[in-house]
């Protein structure tokens, strides 16, 4: 740390003054200062053209080891050559006009290294005021117009514009280049003020003073879309992001963001909105048409089947022909039943979800499946981790009710058969799992048809061949998944990720 010395008492008094001690004292405190601001010193004879520099200036012009040859040319050469016009301007408009000197230059060191200086001084004059003497300090800026440059070839690299409202009790406010080309305007074609901005702002997409205060009153960033007014393209969106700046006491006093032209995308978001409409339609008109048909189809199917039954009775039972058409109806039937339940799955809206209990729900489905499942004399354990989801009770219900029913459905003879029902969390999931110990599925086989709509995996039981492609239809519905491992003669699992509804 820089120190001063006071200057050393004399032995006799009358050798020192007051007013020498100030002065000394004042001219230590000086050069403290200077050390302090890395200021550095220097003064121009404009009669002898020498220059006179302190230590500071010798580093600032980048002589550490050597000296500097005290004449104007040799300050000259160091001197960036487009900035020798702005040198010569200040220094003629000091001596004519009496005015300060103050000029920014590139310094040019021997090593060919480009450093930025500010310099400001004062002339003096002679009684005939002929000028005399250019006194002055230097400082070196390097680092701070690095930075400002770092900066702005940051601000013209990125694609956004970016503005700042550096005083919010103003209307005026700063636009780099990039915000004005994004409107198709010239740097500062429009003056960037709050109310022109404003203006360019479509009148739907205006925030609202009431709005603006919100965002201030609760430091809430500012994230919006709006259309601005492109110069020769109309309306364009942009997303428009910002942040409020606030002082030592919590005052709003700036703000800053930028705007990003999201035109394309939201013109990809619009088309996309579009033709999800259009396929909404579409498929509402098809589900529409198809449910009508398939539930218009029972009564024929109906009859169809009770004219079977009359032919039967009154040709010969046994013959084979009729058994054909009595198999091909029954088939009919079965296909149209699982038909319309599927179709019936995939209408039902979630508006319907309850709050459900996995154990009041089993507890409904024993109740109901008493007697088959006393047929197959299946064991039933269940240990619920997780006790209840928010979910459609039609669904919870057939979801279990298929997967209980397949697996008391398939079970081995040698074995007494035993069903595991649990539940566990896993993210956003509430995981239903059913393990039997039954005959199993050959998934080297089977595994891509398992899940599919009227595929029989097994003749071992008659059915529709559409339970496992309606439990993956509602649970995929919500967002969820299900999962099979299976082995043959030694059981399977499935695993469904059940997702809550909201």
């Amino acid at each position: 740390m820089a120190t001063y010395n006071r200057k050393p008492k004399v032995d006799n008094p009358v050798q020192g003054t007051k007013n020498e001690d100030e002065i000394y004292e004042n001219d230590q405190k000086l050069k403290l200062v200077l050390q302090a601001s890395q200021l550095g010193m220097w003064e121009w004879d404009m009669r002898t053209n020498q220059v006179f520099w302190d230590e500071r200036m010798h580093h600032i012009f980048g002589y550490f080891d050597k000296s500097f040859d005290q004449q104007l040319e040799t300050f000259r050469k160091h001197i960036h050559p487009d900035d020798l016009p702005k040198l010569r301007q200040a220094v003629e408009e000091a001596i004519a006009e009496d005015k300060p000197y103050h000029v920014e230059l590139r310094i040019i060191w021997d090593d060919q290294s480009i450093h930025y200086n500010i310099g400001q001084g004062i002339v003096l004059k002679d009684q005939s005021g002929a000028p005399e003497k250019l006194i002055g300090a230097s400082l070196d800026i390097t680092d701070i117009r690095q930075k400002d440059e770092r900066m702005e070839l940051a601000v013209q690299a990125i694609s956004d514009g970016i503005w700042d409202w550096p005083d919010m009790k103003s209307n005026k406010t700063w636009w780099s280049p990039k915000f004005y080309a994004l409107l198709g305007m010239e740097d500062g074609e429009l003056e960037a003020t709050v109310e022109n901005f404003r203006e360019l702002t479509h009148p739907d997409d205006r925030l609202s003073p009431a709005e603006i205060a919100q965002h201030i009153r609760e430091d809430k960033p500012i994230d919006i879309e709006l259309r601005l007014c492109h110069k020769t393209e109309g309306y364009k969106w942009f997303r428009n992001q910002g942040q409020v700046f606030r002082d030592l006491q919590g005052k709003p006093v700036r703000m800053a963001g930028a705007i990003a032209d999201i035109s394309q995308a939201k013109e990809a978001e619009f088309a996309l909105t579009h033709t999800n409409e259009m396929l909404r339609k579409a498929n509402e008109y098809l589900d529409n048409f198809v449910f009508t048909v398939a539930h218009d189809l029972r009564s024929p199917v109906a009859n169809l089947k009770s004219l079977v039954e009359l032919f039967k009775t009154q040709a010969n039972a046994e013959d084979p022909i009729v058994s054909r058409i009595d198999l091909s109806v029954e088939r009919l039937e079965q296909t149209l039943r699982g038909l319309i339940q599927i179709l019936d799955v995939q209408k039902a809206e979630s508006k319907i979800a309850h709050t459900l209990h996995f154990q009041e729900v089993l507890d409904k489905l024993m109740q109901e499946m008493e007697y088959r499942l006393a047929e197959y004399k299946v064991d039933i354990e269940a240990s619920f981790e997780v006790g209840q989801i928010r979910y459609m009770e039609a669904y919870l219900e057939s979801i279990m009710r298929n997967l209980i029913s397949n697996a008391a459905k398939y079970s081995q003879e040698k074995n007494t058969p035993l069903i595991h029902i649990a539940t566990r969390k896993s993210g956003p999931y509430v995981v239903l799992e059913v393990t039997d110990n039954g005959v199993g599925i050959d998934l080297s086989r089977f595994k891509d048809k398992i899940f599919k709509p009227f595929e029989r995996l097994s003749r071992k039981s008659s059915g529709h061949g559409i339970g496992l492609h309606l439990i993956k239809t509602m649970v995929e519905k919500n967002g969820g998944k299900i999962e099979v491992v299976s082995k043959l003669n030694e059981g399977t699992t499935f695993t469904i990720y059940l997702k809550p509804y909201a």
